[in-house]
Order: C-alpha cells, then sequence, then structure tokens
C-alpha cells in the first residue's frame, strides 16, 4: 500500500528487485550514485587545486603538502614554531637617516648563492690624521761632513715622522684600501762658512728604505756663517693595496753633508694621512 508495491513473492518467500529500487535512491553533496549499477561511492570535486583523491586503498586520500622551497635570502621552515623570515648578513654600520638614495635605484643588496644569505659589499671608509713634531730637542749642534745621507739623531735616538696602520683599519680588512702620506718639513739650519749639504727625509715602509726624498739642497758655500730657514714638502701614496694587510710608513728627517759643518737648530714636521677603502 502507499505507491508501486515493488514486492515480489517466491518459493522462499518475498522478495525486492534490485533493479526496481534503484531508481529510489539519490545522492546528496558528496556522494555520488548510478542508477544503472546500484553503486553509491564519494565524489570529488572538479573544482581546480582539488587535493582529494582516491588513495591506494580505496579510501579518500588528501595528499599532504609539498615541502616549502627556500629560496635565497630566505631562513625558516614556514611553521609557526619557524616562520620565513629574510635571511641577512649584518654590515658594519647601521641605517642612518641620511641616507638619501631610494632602495630600488641604489640598494646594493645581494643574494649569495653560495651561502643563501642577503648581503651587501663592505661599506666605503675614509679617514684623515694630522701631527706635527718638533723633532730637534736637544738641537744638534753640528755635524758634516756625512758622507752620504744621515738620519738625524737628537740626543742619541732617530728623529722620526711614523703611520702604523693596522690591518683592520676602518674597513681595510675586507677592500683593496689605499693611502696617501705628506709631509712639509721647516727646518733652521746654521751653517759654516765652507758648508754645502742637502735636507730631505728617508722613507721606509714594512722596515726597508724606500728612497730618499730631498726637499733643499745648498751647493755653493755661503763663504760665511749663515743661519738660515728651509721648508719643503714630501709624499707617498699607495693606491691597491691587498684586504686585512697592515702598512708602516717612516719618514726619517736626514741631511746630506757635503763639505763644512751643519747645526740643525730646529726641524718641525707637518704631517697628513689620507686613507680610504677602494675596490
Amino acid at each position: 500500500a502507499g505507491g508501486t508495491n515493488l514486492l515480489h513473492e517466491g518459493p522462499e518467500g518475498l522478495y525486492v528487485e534490485c533493479a526496481d529500487v534503484r531508481s529510489c535512491i539519490t545522492a546528496g553533496d558528496g556522494a555520488s550514485y548510478s542508477a544503472a549499477t546500484g553503486e553509491v561511492e564519494a565524489r570529488l570535486s572538479t573544482q581546480a587545486g582539488n587535493q582529494v583523491a582516491f588513495g591506494p586503498d580505496g579510501g579518500l586520500f588528501v595528499p599532504p603538502d609539498a615541502p616549502l622551497e627556500i629560496g635565497c635570502g630566505l631562513q625558516g621552515a614556514g611553521t609557526a614554531a619557524s616562520p620565513l623570515a629574510a635571511f641577512p648578513i649584518a654590515g658594519q654600520r647601521a641605517w642612518t637617516d641620511n641616507w638619501a638614495c631610494d632602495d630600488t635605484d641604489h640598494s646594493t643588496l645581494k643574494c649569495d648563492p653560495d651561502t643563501g644569505a642577503l648581503w651587501t659589499p663592505p661599506e666605503h671608509f675614509s679617514a684623515t690624521d694630522h701631527f706635527m713634531i718638533n723633532h730637534m730637542n736637544p738641537a744638534i749642534a753640528a755635524i758634516g761632513p756625512t758622507s752620504g745621507w744621515t738620519i738625524l739623531q737628537p740626543g742619541g735616538t732617530p728623529a722620526f715622522v711614523q703611520w702604523d696602520i693596522p690591518a683592520n683599519f676602518l674597513g681595510n680588512m675586507c677592500r683593496f684600501w689605499g693611502y696617501e702620506t705628506d709631509t712639509h718639513a721647516s727646518v733652521d739650519i746654521t751653517a759654516n762658512s765652507t758648508a754645502t749639504f742637502e735636507l730631505g727625509y728617508v722613507l721606509a715602509i714594512d722596515g726597508t728604505v724606500d728612497s730618499i726624498r730631498p726637499i733643499e739642497g745648498v751647493y755653493t758655500a755661503f763663504g760665511a756663517s749663515r743661519r738660515e730657514r728651509y721648508a719643503g714638502t714630501v709624499s707617498h701614496g699607495y693606491f691597491s693595496l691587498p684586504p686585512a694587510q697592515a702598512r708602516l710608513v717612516v719618514y726619517y728627517p736626514a741631511v746630506n753633508v757635503l763639505t763644512g759643518s751643519i747645526a740643525v737648530n730646529a726641524w718641525n714636521s707637518d704631517a697628513m694621512l689620507h686613507t680610504q677603502t677602494r675596490a
């Protein structure tokens, strides 16, 4: 009663034909039903990006996400415990407000393919140093002839102007670097009547004499004792030293008395150093 009766009577009792009841079954969301076969199964969405599939055992299966590929300049696992983050290598100087260049056109940020880290080339630096020395304390009463250039030794100690530039000076541990020195001499000399002489500096680099740097020469004797002041400047530069290399630059006040004798009353060195990192 109540509709089409699908019951049948057979030798063993009442029964229902499968084909008769298949049209009574429907499938809702997430299910699929075939009235032809009577098969009910899960219905997979055809929406792009759907990860649900039938596994090898016939069950529903969602494959795990592939591990995150961490590109250059990133670190972390992409999880709450280890989130993705930039992977920088610290520079020597903090970012300051007076750097006016825009980040797009003037950034030196790079990604190192060997380490996977973001880095910038080491900064350029420069420095200037200046000092003045009065070497003749005490004065040298008389010297000559010297048979060549002689470093002055007031009180028995060699006079000198020195720059001992360390291997980690202002960024030169990373970059090639160079320097320029100049030394201005102001010299007070008393020469006897037969004196002929030269004034200058002996330049030594890393403990080895590099050259003689003359500043003044008197090659004709005065014929009478005289006191005079002489002045001159000598310089030296080097522009492509390897990174992390130290340099010792020393100027020694020196004279070459050819004939007669001279007294060195005063010798002032006004010295300047400029250093700068390079490529």
